[in-house]
């Protein structure tokens, strides 16, 4: 499958120089149609490519493939970063919009900072990270059933960027339902992703990849931040 085979570089798939000039031409969509492009994945083969759009018209986050509608305008071209939709008055451009907290970017700095300012500090710190750290079993069964619909479990939930700085550090999730596995796994509203396995995670262009290496088992190391602490989740799934 893809996401086995190239988990975390579908979002390295970059337009050429074609379609960057194709791009400039473009009109940034109107409000009045009421999408707001949170994330895209892009892969190599087109219809494996996904966009995360928030609908305001119906008040949803979904995930649109090439081809097909959302809302009054219909998604022809997903690209990183950026989505093109054919409208009634032609081609328009979605691109993601993120807005930074200053406030927790300098809180989460300052914190960074004051942990490096000794070798004890260094060493306090390491003590609470592994105390922060849980490990937690489940059923392969159970996840594989669970996380089966990538698709329509990103529509459950909200998945946005995570910026510090003007660096994109990861994806946050919000509204996991009660009775998820992801509940199970450790996970919680709020949580932000920023890693699995030892690999950086950048952005929701990620995130149908972070679900994917959930749901193949194993041993599986999650990584993230809550409340501006970083957290370890060692899941073992057999």
């Amino acid at each position: 499958m893809l996401w086995q085979d190239n988990l975390f570089n579908t979002g390295t798939v970059k337009p050429d120089s074609a379609e960057k000039i194709a791009l400039a031409t473009l009109a940034p969509a109107k409000k009045g149609l009421g999408l707001k492009l949170v994330g895209t994945v892009v892969a190599d083969d087109p219809r494996m490519s996904r966009a995360i759009i928030d609908n305001r018209s119906i008040r949803k986050q979904e995930v649109y493939r090439e081809g097909e509608n959302a809302g009054k305008a219909k998604i022809k071209k997903i690209l990183r970063n950026n989505v093109v939709i054919t409208t009634a008055d032609g081609d328009e451009l979605l691109t993601i919009e993120i807005k930074e907290s200053r406030k927790s970017f300098l809180a989460e700095r300052s914190q960074y900072i004051g942990s490096r300012s000794s070798s004890a500090q260094q060493s306090a710190e390491t003590r609470r990270q592994r105390a922060r750290a849980s490990s937690i079993s489940l059923k392969r069964e159970e996840v594989a059933d669970s996380l089966a619909d990538i698709d329509g479990l990103m529509q459950q939930m909200s998945v946005t960027p995570y910026m510090q700085g003007e660096q994109d550090s990861g994806f946050r999730i919000t509204n996991i339902p009660r009775d998820s596995v992801l509940r199970r796994m450790g996970l919680r509203s709020r949580d932000v992703i920023v890693g699995i396995d030892g690999e950086t995670i950048t952005g929701p262009d990620q995130a149908a990849g972070f679900f994917q290496r959930l749901a193949g088992g194993g041993e599986v190391t999650i990584k993230l931040k809550r409340r501006r602490r970083t957290r370890q989740i060692k899941l073992n799934i057999e």
